[in-house]
């Protein structure tokens, strides 16, 4: 599975302009997707 270009926006469609906020959706959204795939942060692996 691959996760890429999350953005911190919101089901209504809104994105916070507050930074840690967005952070913190982001990092809802691709902890929901692992989580859709039977897996969680422990899979993650970080490709630069």
């Amino acid at each position: 599975m691959l996760v890429s270009g999350t953005a911190p926006v919101w089901p209504n469609g809104s994105c916070d302009p507050d930074p840690e906020v967005q952070a913190q959706r982001c990092l809802e959204i691709i902890l929901g997707a692992l989580r859709e795939a039977g897996a969680g942060p422990e899979h993650v692996a970080v490709v630069e």
